[in-house]
């Protein structure tokens, strides 16, 4: 439609709607589909230009870089007092719980009484062997002292018995020996009488009983001389045999010290092993806290209740290593994710925005996933190392394990046009494809 032509003299002549009709348009209301239309294009340039992150979140707790510290008795005893509850931060050497030490108490004064006991039979057994006298500084030392004072009286008095049996050996040979000269004379003596006799004999001047009896004397000087000599190799045994029988006297006194100290050292120290064990679990009759920590979770017993060995009595989170993050990541998140990437963690207990975020980096991610309880979506467990640290935090208070914590992991960027065209994309490919 043709706009109507009107002098500007007579403008002001006509009506408001003639004057609204003929006037021309602004430059502004002429200009604005250009303007609309450039600001759709500027909107589109900005949306395909501008990267935004892409941010996986998670969910998790704060842990320690550590294994937990698991306190238990070596062996069945009784819960005397519980002096924690899950929850508590303790120091190290404070005492967490403590066991009833009455049995363990009862075994090591047994055992010490045996190792005292034992101790000093070996110091007697030392003694003998080096034939010294034992010195004795307490009870059991004076009664095996006592021991060695009977044992050696004994000894010395078969000692006695056998040199006594050696010397009246000796005494019979020198006696034999004495007597050897004049039986030797005496023989001699015979000799020349049984000559004598039968040289008178054959001169007839004496008779020939006389000569048989000259020569029977000759024969019992010989058989006593031959006698003499059986007795003297008789005694020179006999001697040797007093001397052998002290020797092994002296060698089976050694010879049982030898093997009593053989058989007693063993004893001794297994005794002392099992005193030292004995000691030590009378020394964890306190569970003392070996690091400082955090309480995870105690006995279900109270006070009285029977601990089995190996029954898990403390369970500590060290607080003196560096805290991690452990956390879930939805199976359908997970494939995006890499190990490396880089990570935001936000602790529940400490509002970011007035406390602020701690860095981190993903350290790991399990290849397989899991199902929480009372959930039907699978998680993949994952660990993040952290960096940096909080601001502004309230006097005494301070990052403990066990807080809840999100995780934001950004695994890359995008355009914003991206974002808005992803829906679309995913629609338009997932949609009017049903039966």
């Amino acid at each position: 439609m043709k706009r109507p032509v009107v002098a500007s003299g007579a403008m002001e002549f006509q009506a408001d709607l003639d004057r609204l009709v003929v006037e021309p348009l602004s430059v502004m209301l002429r200009a604005w589909p250009f303007l609309g239309a450039a600001l759709v294009i500027a909107l589109g340039l900005v949306a395909a230009l501008t990267r935004i992150d892409i941010v996986v979140t998670a969910t998790g707790r704060l842990a320690a870089d550590a294994p937990p510290v698991i306190l238990q008795p070596l062996s069945r005893a009784v819960l005397k007092e519980l002096l924690v509850r899950p929850g508590d931060q303790v120091v190290a050497g404070q005492i967490l719980a403590r066991l009833d030490s009455t049995l363990t108490d009862a075994d090591r004064a047994a055992l010490q009484i045996e190792r005292r006991s034992l101790a000093a039979q070996l110091a007697r057994l030392q003694s003998d062997m080096t034939g010294a006298a034992m010195i004795s500084s307490d009870a059991e030392q004076a009664l095996q002292a006592q021991v060695q004072m009977q044992r050696s009286d004994l000894a010395a008095a078969q000692r006695d018995q056998l040199k006594a049996a050696e010397v009246a050996v000796t005494q019979a040979i020198q006696t034999e020996r004495a007597a050897e000269p004049g039986l030797t004379d005496r023989r001699y003596i015979a000799l020349q009488i049984e000559a004598m006799r039968d040289k008178l004999a054959q001169s007839q001047s004496g008779t020939q009983l006389q000569a048989m009896e000259a020569r029977l004397t000759r024969i019992d000087a010989e058989t006593a001389l031959n006698a003499h000599f059986a007795r003297l190799d008789d005694l020179a045994q006999r001697l040797d045999q007093a001397r052998a029988a002290l020797l092994a006297f002296e060698i089976d006194i050694r010879r049982r010290a030898t093997e009593d100290y053989a058989a007693v050292a063993p004893k001794l120290a297994e005794v002392v092993e099992q005193l030292t064990k004995a000691d030590r679990v009378a020394a964890l009759a306190d569970l003392r806290a070996p690091r400082p920590g955090v309480v995870l979770s105690v006995a279900k017993g109270g006070p009285g209740s029977l601990i089995g060995e190996g029954e898990v009595v403390v369970v500590l989170v060290p607080t003196d290593v560096a805290l991690i993050a452990e956390i879930g990541v939805r199976s359908s998140e997970a494939g995006s994710i890499a190990m490396g990437d880089p990570v935001t963690v936000k602790i529940d207990a400490f509002p970011w925005r007035r406390n602020g975020m701690l860095q981190g980096r993903l350290q790991d991610v399990s290849h397989g996933s899991f199902t929480p309880e009372g959930t039907t979506s699978a998680l993949h467990s994952g660990r993040v190392t952290l960096s940096g640290a909080l601001t502004n935090l309230p006097p005494g208070a301070q990052i403990l394990p066990g807080m809840t914590l999100t995780a934001e992991i950004k695994t890359g960027t995008r355009t914003v046009l991206d974002y808005f065209l992803d829906p679309l994309m995913r629609g338009m490919t997932e949609s009017l494809r049903e039966p």
